[in-house]
């Protein structure tokens, strides 16, 4: 399944620009939310509970999750710092000129409904520095925040209400951590394509229409993919795109642009470029890594 991250690169896919969402009136009021997965829901099954018994009280993972996404539509902003972590990029006292400036376009988040599930618990470093949001940390502080803390990993799956607008993501990925005791949340992101749903066909530009040439860089966490273009490409836009990690880069005049650079999925990925000419975007070159 390809999803559209319309985030900027810049930081962090997904969680830069939903952290963008977040301004001094962080997101226009929608007059209420219908949470599918209520805390005073006491008809679910009893083995279900059983299993999953990290996030059955009041205050765990996904019930911090669902506040945060009850504090983002409802623009509370002292119910969305509440949910946020201390060292958190998305915490309002972090705000800086990147994430707060003035004149920035930040799209409104109107949720009509949310159903949300606990994905995992007990992540390690590791295992956080393998999802986007983790770049938006140091290593020496992702490694401080995770110490002697419980962690886990919350999927939400959102319903758009009707100023939801076009930049609407349907799943988003939450990341938890526990702060003196309580959940809060580290960072939030759209939901990654899992690397074993990668069924397209490999595509390579033989031609050299676009892309001259690529190569893969595996030799930290993160695995980045380097693509050259060809010498003074005849189309109008080229998009580079990670579909599973969700990076991406498009250049509006590809005549002056020689690389591009795209972060990937060490776990499994895919590079896609795509190239616009007189208004029809196809897929010049598609291949797989780690897949």
């Amino acid at each position: 399944m390809h999803r559209r991250h319309y985030l900027a690169a810049a930081g962090l896919v997904g969680t830069a620009g939903l952290a963008g969402c977040i301004d001094e009136s962080p997101l226009a009021s929608t007059g209420g939310i219908a949470d599918d997965d209520d805390d005073d829901d006491d008809d679910d099954d009893d083995d279900a509970a059983d299993e999953r018994t990290i996030e059955a009280t009041s205050d765990g993972p996904e019930a911090t999750a669902r506040a945060f996404l009850r504090a983002v539509d409802a623009g509370d902003d002292d119910a969305f710092a509440d949910a946020i972590h201390n060292s958190s990029s998305l915490h309002p006292d972090n705000f800086d000129a990147t994430t707060d400036g003035e004149g920035t376009d930040r799209p409104a988040l109107d949720i009509e409904s949310f159903d949300t599930e606990l994905d995992d618990t007990g992540l390690t470093v590791a295992d956080l520095r393998a999802i986007p949001g983790a770049k938006l940390f140091v290593e020496d502080d992702l490694t401080t925040v995770v110490e002697g803390s419980d962690t886990a990993l919350v999927s939400a799956t959102m319903e758009p209400g009707d100023t939801a607008g076009e930049a609407f993501e349907d799943e988003v990925e939450i990341v938890l951590v526990t702060e003196d005791g309580e959940w809060a949340i580290l960072w939030w992101l759209p939901a990654r394509t899992d690397p074993d749903e990668i069924s397209d066909e490999p595509i390579i530009d033989e031609a050299g229409r676009v892309v001259d040439t690529v190569s893969f860089d595996t030799s930290g966490a993160r695995h980045r993919a380097r693509v050259e273009f060809a010498d003074a490409p005849d189309v109008d836009v080229v998009t580079v795109e990670s579909t599973v990690f969700g990076a991406s880069a498009t250049m509006d005049d590809p005549s002056a642009t020689d690389t591009a650079t795209i972060t990937l999925d060490p776990n499994g990925d895919e590079l896609v470029v795509s190239a616009t000419i007189d208004g029809t975007t196809e897929v010049v070159h598609r291949e797989p890594h780690n897949a």
